[in-house]
């Protein structure tokens, strides 16, 4: 992660209750406020990690010190900030403007007291922490399938999934995403994918491109949408196409809108042993 993690260029900022974690990423200022403004930043949780790429937590008025907003104010008040980043130059609160901050009852670790605020300001009540305290990496919100995200990069990757359910996406090339044991969604991309489900109840989805796509086992969905089925777009295949175990075929809205889709299904006579299969092809009608 390159960047600062909350930058506002707005005449009123007000930052409450909230987790601004670094971790061990590459960010930059945790908190940017360029333009000075009338601001309230009050009882979050900041941390700034060694991979900062800033050793400055918050910085207001960096980009006009001399003429921030008019109605310029600056609170920071009732925050837990915490500091890892190992730096001469660390500093919690930057004040580049000519107003007057006021600084109050902050826990703050990592820093000495000279450290709390560079610039003008009034310190009341804050604390310097001898031990650096727990931070809460819970979720904030409620469950969700994007919270076991596999991404892939703009190359030819190889992404697989474990036994939760996942969220499995590619992105340019052509990847290949082999699920899990639980019910995952896989999401191709652009390129040739090859897409492969697992145990579970899969969708996936090929996407433009020349797509090859496995179930598995489960009552699998293979999704097309409009871009997957555009003209010129070439033929995806689904390999183990099987409506006894509920495997079902969606065509979204804008793919079927003012066109014609065919199927050609062509059975493929499998071993004594070995289920019958079916290969399934989906591409739009000349």
């Amino acid at each position: 992660m390159v960047g600062h993690e909350i930058k506002s260029r707005a005449e009123t900022t007000i930052i409450e209750n909230n987790r601004i974690v670094d971790g061990n990423s590459s960010a930059s200022y945790s908190i940017d406020l360029p333009n000075g403004g009338a601001a309230f930043i009050e009882n979050n949780v900041i941390q700034q990690g060694q991979g900062s790429q800033n050793a400055v937590i918050v910085s207001y008025a960096a980009e006009t010190p001399l003429k921030p907003y008019a109605n310029s104010e600056l609170l920071v008040s009732g925050n837990t900030i915490l500091n890892e980043k190992i730096s001469p130059l660390a500093v919690a609160i930057a004040n580049r403007s000519t107003i007057v901050a006021e600084v109050s009852d902050n826990d703050v670790y990592g820093l000495t007291a000279q450290k709390i605020v560079t610039g003008p300001a009034t310190e009341i009540g804050n604390m310097i922490l001898g031990a650096a305290p727990a931070l809460d990496t819970s979720h904030p919100w409620n469950p969700s399938r994007w919270d076991s995200l596999v991404a892939g990069r703009a190359g030819d990757d190889v992404l697989a999934g474990t036994t939760a359910g996942e969220v499995i996406v590619g992105a340019a090339g052509s990847d290949t995403l082999i699920g899990g044991g639980g019910n995952d969604r896989l999401v191709g991309g652009f390129g040739n994918d090859v897409l492969k489900g697992g145990a579970g109840a899969d969708a996936l989805v090929g996407g433009p491109g020349q797509d090859h796509l496995t179930g598995g086992a489960g009552a699998d969905a293979f999704v097309f949408g409009a871009d997957a089925v555009a003209p010129g777009q070439p033929t995806d295949t689904i390999a183990d196409f099987r409506a006894a175990e509920g495997d079902k075929i969606r065509l979204g809205i804008d793919a079927i809108s003012g066109a014609t889709m065919r199927s050609r299904i062509s059975a493929r006579r499998a071993s004594a042993e070995s289920r019958a299969s079916s290969t399934t092809r989906l591409q739009r009608a000349a």
